[in-house]
């Protein structure tokens, strides 16, 4: 086993791992406040509340809108 071979069993299994976690982060990245379906909250039977609210993950402040027909509630940041 010379230098190289050493040296990739040891990083080159972080560094895969590594990559890993980042694609599994991307993929299943905290999606709760992003409008899922682009275009339909406007064009669709979407009614604006008075729910508005600081998201305490980033500060930012979203309104809270809902769509009596099926229940759905999307948050759209102000």
């Amino acid at each position: 086993m010379d230098a190289w071979d050493w040296l990739f069993s040891i990083w080159g299994i972080q560094i895969i791992i590594a990559i890993i976690l980042i694609i599994a982060g991307y993929m299943y990245y905290d999606k709760r406040y992003k409008n899922q379906n682009k275009g339909t909250l406007y064009g669709g039977d979407y009614i604006r509340t008075n729910e508005v609210f600081t998201d305490p993950s980033d500060g930012k402040v979203y309104r809270v809108y809902y769509n009596p027909k099926t229940g759905e509630r999307e948050y759209i940041e102000e």
